[in-house]
């Protein structure tokens, strides 16, 4: 089993993925109709375009625009004047250094590049 397990986290799963199998017997009609209800419920609908549109972004997901708001939200304490290792560079530099794993498509980069 797991290293690690939270029972509450587990039949929250359960409970999910015993809607999910009910989902799964429902014929076209039926889903084309979950479908278009589900789209009403979802409040980040066109959120994505509208700040693409409006910060002049690129490649603005959903995970972009996650990583974007922990970026603004811990800005202070992410962004710290560091030491640079070149005697000739400016130390005292703000620097955010980052590390991106396994970074497809590359919303994350793009959210990145953005902020600084």
């Amino acid at each position: 089993g797991p290293l690690w397990e939270d029972p509450a986290l587990m039949r929250a799963k359960a409970r999910l993925n015993y809607v999910r199998d009910k989902l799964n017997i429902l014929d076209t009609e039926s889903l084309r109709t979950w479908g278009e209800h589900t789209r009403h419920l979802h409040l980040m609908e066109g959120v994505p375009a509208r700040v693409r549109s409006g910060a002049q972004a690129e490649l603005v997901t959903g995970a972009w625009l996650k990583l974007y708001e922990l970026l603004h939200t811990f800005d202070d304490g992410l962004v710290q004047p560091l030491p640079l290792p070149d005697p000739e560079s400016v130390v005292g530099l703000p620097v955010l250094r980052t590390a991106h794993v396994c970074e497809a498509p590359g919303a994350f980069v793009a959210a990145t590049n953005h902020f600084v």
